[in-house]
């Protein structure tokens, strides 16, 4: 369980770059009026299947935690609850993955921008926080 558990944690830095990348891409886009390239797509969809695979090591790690006996403390459900939500949120690209080249750079940019904030207030709620 601490392999799964360093996993997860160190997966929480790669979504934090992707989202970045991603950001970067999405900004680029809008604010040059350019079309939709490939680079924003394979960033988005890097960012939310980082985020795929993290939400899964973390429900393995629930479902673990639980099998073993382990207790559910307010901050482990708060985590849990906020990064579920977080991807949640990464997933609503898909409604407008049929608009305007710069509509659809314009609200993945802000989505990532809301998926970060709420990572970060997720992360927050463990009792280390983003220390390792």
């Amino acid at each position: 369980m601490a392999t799964l558990l360093s996993l997860h944690s160190i997966i929480r830095w790669i979504v934090v770059i992707a989202a970045l990348v991603a950001a970067v891409a999405l900004a680029l886009t809008w604010l040059g009026n350019k079309q939709n390239s490939r680079t924003d797509r394979v960033a988005m969809s890097v960012f939310t299947g980082l985020l795929d695979t993290q939400a899964l090591i973390g429900i393995v790690l629930l479902a673990w935690m639980s099998s073993a006996g382990g207790a559910f403390p307010r901050y482990r459900m708060e985590h849990a609850a906020t990064m579920i939500i977080a991807v949640i949120v990464a997933h609503l690209s898909a409604l407008w993955r049929r608009s305007v080249s710069v509509v659809r750079a314009r609200n993945n940019l802000f989505l990532v921008i809301i998926v970060l904030l709420l990572i970060w207030a997720g992360v927050q709620r463990l009792p280390k926080g983003w220390t390792f």
